[in-house]
């Protein structure tokens, strides 16, 4: 498959544009996406996705240390934008709260007003109709 890191470094633009951030899953051509193990000596045991057809020029090839890289950095947008979302949202339910308390305070000013209200109603029915 790899002999060495220096045939992919030349190539490295050409492999970037065609490989979705994160690990793989296929090729560009269609083919899934092998997880082997580098034998050179440049890079021994290090992991790298290629095409099932092997390391073809053009083909894919990435590195699966630097797939997990762009998978926590593309985590680190993610969490952020989720930070960002429960700010927003602990400021809603404090502004909820707020709202709360004041339908609150009405109900224990309007109770006395209904019961008033109903009493007037009754009495009126009781000694005018």
């Amino acid at each position: 498959k790899m002999s060495s890191s220096s045939s992919v470094s030349g190539n490295t633009y050409f492999h970037r544009r065609h490989v979705e951030r994160g690990t793989p899953k296929q090729c560009w051509c269609g083919e899934p996406a092998e997880l082997c193990t580098s034998a050179s000596r440049a890079n021994p045991g290090r992991l790298y996705y290629c095409c099932r057809k092997g390391y073809i020029k053009r083909h894919l090839f990435k590195w699966a240390d630097e797939c997990l890289v762009e998978e926590v950095e593309d985590m680190k947008s993610v969490m952020s934008d989720m930070t960002k979302g429960i700010s927003d949202l602990r400021v809603d339910v404090g502004r909820l709260e707020k709202e709360l308390g004041k339908a609150e305070k009405m109900k224990c000013l309007m109770f006395p007003v209904v019961v008033c209200g109903f009493g007037m109603a009754i009495f009126w029915h009781y000694f005018f109709a």
